[in-house]
């Protein structure tokens, strides 16, 4: 991953292009998508830009984890919060355009109904879903966690992407706990299982440590990764 993301190449690139008078337009415009993934030097670096902007310089953020950053980012930045479009709204968006033998309930809620049309035609719709039903089978015994970890390692995906899957299921049964709520769709077989919600919450935020870090590192070894996760997550669900 590192071979095609370097944080310090990107962290010098869009300094030195704040930094630069806009030859063309007035202004000049940085968008920086899931910032929740900077370094804290990274973020220590911008915030010098926020601090003392260019007049000519916008800066637009996006994140998916509103509270990820340091708090001196957002007490320097307007904040606007996007709400996601409903199921049903996504379903009858999908429905619009053909699709509508598709369910966004089948796609992690994260996805955005543009995200979940990309996977489609990359016939990629299935993904997630054999990540469940490969999760199911690990928790229920019917594969050792050998084969699931080589079914992770198989996935077509960034290791952040297989990262917010497992995150993706384990919020879906705490909150199904904590709410009493049941699991429906493919999460259904997840019904009988006991846990403590602690357990599975410190996971959660395990995982968003690991994430957090992943570019700090030079290499990483995933097998070694879903181990010890897939270790901790057995260990907790009986």
């Amino acid at each position: 991953e590192n071979d095609k993301w370097d944080p310090e190449k990107g962290k010098k690139d869009a300094l030195s292009f704040l930094n630069l008078t806009p030859s063309i337009s007035l202004n000049k415009v940085l968008l920086m998508h899931n910032v929740d993934n900077m370094t804290l030097s990274a973020q220590d670096a911008l915030l010098k830009s926020l601090e003392e902007p260019a007049p000519y310089a916008y800066i637009i953020m996006t994140t998916s984890r509103p509270y990820s950053l340091k708090t001196t980012i957002y007490s320097r930045c307007q904040t606007f919060n996007i709400k996601n479009p409903s199921n049903k709204e996504i379903n009858s968006w999908l429905d619009s355009r053909g699709l509508g033998d598709y369910s966004s309930l089948d796609f992690p809620s994260y996805y955005s109904p543009l995200m979940i049309l990309s996977s489609i035609e990359d016939s990629n719709e299935r993904v997630f879903k054999n990540f469940i039903e490969s999760f199911d089978l690990f928790l229920t015994n019917k594969i050792t966690q050998t084969e699931f970890i080589k079914s992770l390692n198989d996935l077509d995906l960034e290791l952040i992407d297989k990262l917010n899957f497992i995150i993706e299921i384990l919020k879906i049964l705490l909150s199904s706990q904590i709410l009493k709520k049941p699991l429906n769709g493919i999460y259904r077989s997840f019904s009988n299982f006991e846990f403590s919600n602690l357990k599975i919450s410190n996971i959660i935020n395990d995982i968003n440590d690991l994430k957090f870090n992943f570019y700090k590192v030079k290499s990483i070894n995933e097998s070694h990764i879903f181990n010890y996760l897939c270790s901790d997550i057995k260990s907790s669900f009986k």
